[in-house]
């Protein structure tokens, strides 16, 4: 195989066929690995960064096997030190799950150790390796791991999901008693209270796309208010990336975004992306004012139905552990995240954050005795 780094913007979109076809073909069902997800990203928080994707070609006729979506990046630790980053294109505020390399089916080993080969041959171009959210099952990332220095540090996060069986019916009936009694009985106290004025439907029309993504965006933040916290979909970058995904998405069949209404009110809403067998929960929010019929549970409840229905073999929850994910699954997916210094000074730097770190835990430890 020949190995290359493509770094710039317009060879970066001349991938754009070959990429579609390698990931079609590779045996990922990984929606944040499509070029729609990625170059849709990129154009939305590029700036500051660097393509360094990895293109693995046979010699022989130029066929590509493998793809790793990388950047660079300069990043700068306590606004003093300034230190070059090489990691996934993708940031916390779009929250993509189970990252990875694309190889084409039968390639997976050669294309993996042909990268890893190349990224340590070429580590004078950068100080740290940072690989959040990377699939736990990925041989690339295992690789990468043997060569890791003392002071890596490695992190999981856990991705809730559900195994789904052949019918809705055969699910719940796996659930615990009180959880399969609290999704029934909420849905039937909505339907008795409000008899045919409750209705889920499935956003499909073009244009009721922007109408509704508003909604979605304006019931996550009620959400998020009435819990008291603070919401990513306060940065407007994030709007125009989720608005542009929702509706390339929408073009592809991949989008399944469904709305809860009473007396045609929309009271939740739950933005979902069905990808290769793998139906994905993005992000979900619900009016406060309607909390006594658990309208967040009700929508999840028939987005899993949905799943179900459409042949999907995983409802992903992705990152997070959230206590209410556990009422749906007790299986969970472990992303890793990794931090691994590949430069005299960006260990040195390790070394002091994580003194700083030590530190800080110290005192914040010290206070809360002396609170008591």
């Amino acid at each position: 195989m020949n190995i290359k780094a493509v770094t710039e913007a317009d060879e970066f979109s001349a991938l754009e066929d070959e990429w579609k076809a390698l990931l079609r073909n590779s045996n990922s069902g990984n929606v944040f690995l499509t070029w729609e997800w990625i170059s849709t990203w990129w154009e939305c928080f590029s700036t500051g960064r660097q393509p360094w994707i990895l293109t693995a070609r046979r010699i022989d006729d130029g066929q590509l096997l493998g793809l790793a979506p990388l950047n660079v990046q300069r990043r700068v630790y306590r606004n003093i030190f300034s230190y070059r980053e090489l990691s996934f294109m993708e940031n916390q505020l779009a929250a993509p799950d189970h990252l990875d390399i694309i190889s084409g089916a039968g390639f997976e080993e050669d294309v993996a150790a042909a990268f890893v080969s190349y990224i340590f041959e070429n580590r004078s171009m950068w100080d740290m390796i940072r690989l959040d959210d990377a699939a736990s099952e990925s041989l690339f990332l295992r690789l990468i791991l043997d060569k890791k220095p003392p002071c890596a540090m490695i992190s999981y996060q856990a991705c809730p999901y559900i195994q789904l069986t052949e019918t809705w019916e055969r699910y719940l009936s796996g659930l615990s008693k009180n959880a399969r009694h609290n999704i029934l009985r909420y849905g039937n106290r909505l339907r008795k209270e409000y008899p045919d004025q409750v209705n889920y439907w499935r956003v499909e029309k073009k244009d009721d796309l922007l109408k509704m993504t508003d909604v979605f965006f304006s019931l996550h933040l009620e959400r998020k208010s009435e819990q008291q916290q603070e919401s990513t979909f306060n940065d407007q970058q994030l709007l125009i990336f989720i608005q542009k995904i929702v509706n390339k998405f929408h073009e592809n069949g991949w989008l399944y975004f469904y709305i809860l209404t009473v007396k045609q009110e929309p009271i939740a809403a739950i933005l979902c992306f069905f990808y290769k067998g793998i139906f994905s929960f993005y992000q979900q929010g619900h009016n406060p004012s309607w909390a006594v019929y658990s309208p967040g549970r009700q929508i999840t409840a028939y987005a899993v139905q949905q799943a179900i229905l459409n042949g999907a073999r995983e409802f992903e929850f992705l990152r997070g552990d959230e206590p209410y994910k556990y009422n749906w699954t007790d299986k969970i997916h472990n992303d890793i995240c990794i931090a691994m210094p590949t430069s005299h000074w960006s260990q040195l730097l390790f070394k002091m954050r994580n003194i700083h770190e030590s530190i800080k835990h110290k005192y914040q430890k010290n206070v809360l005795k002396a609170q008591e």
